[in-house]
């Protein structure tokens, strides 16, 4: 092997390690990092436990319409070109939607933690990418699994 060889295989690596890094810095921008993707899809639904109250109601249902993919344009957007990154996104969001239909979201609310950790992930993870009542969920998932 030739020094020019060795040269443009030295900077193949460096491109690698400079991609790598730029993917991991966008992925800390992003507000789904904070969940572990499960093994598994999770696809079986969970029972629902139904709220009385209608506030409660609305607020569940509007964690369950809650969107994984940004909605606008934001820095970490180009994560979202990758086949798999988007696959562990869904997987995210089944587990912690199932988890809010089988909880009492009004007992959640009131935990301490519930607020805790909402002040985290919006202080962690300032641009939600327009996905309304996203930081919502990871806060409500992450109360309840201790997270």
């Amino acid at each position: 092997m030739d020094l020019d060889d060795r040269i443009e295989e030295i900077q193949q690596a460096i491109d690698q390690i400079d991609a790598q890094e730029r993917k991991l810095t966008l992925e800390l921008k992003d507000v789904l990092t904070d969940i572990n993707t499960p093994d598994n899809s999770d696809n079986e639904e969970e029972d629902e436990y139904q709220e009385n109250d209608p506030i409660i109601a609305t607020l569940k249902a509007r964690l369950l319409n809650a969107s994984g993919t940004p909605t606008r344009i934001c820095e970490y957007l180009e994560l979202y070109q990758d086949p798999q990154y988007r696959r562990n996104v869904r997987k995210k969001m089944v587990r912690m939607k199932n988890c809010v239909k089988s909880s009492r979201v009004s007992i959640v609310l009131r935990n301490p933690n519930f607020l805790d950790n909402l002040r985290r992930i919006q202080d962690t993870y300032p641009d939600h990418g327009g996905r309304q009542f996203l930081n919502e969920l990871v806060a409500f998932y992450c109360t309840l699994n201790n997270e």
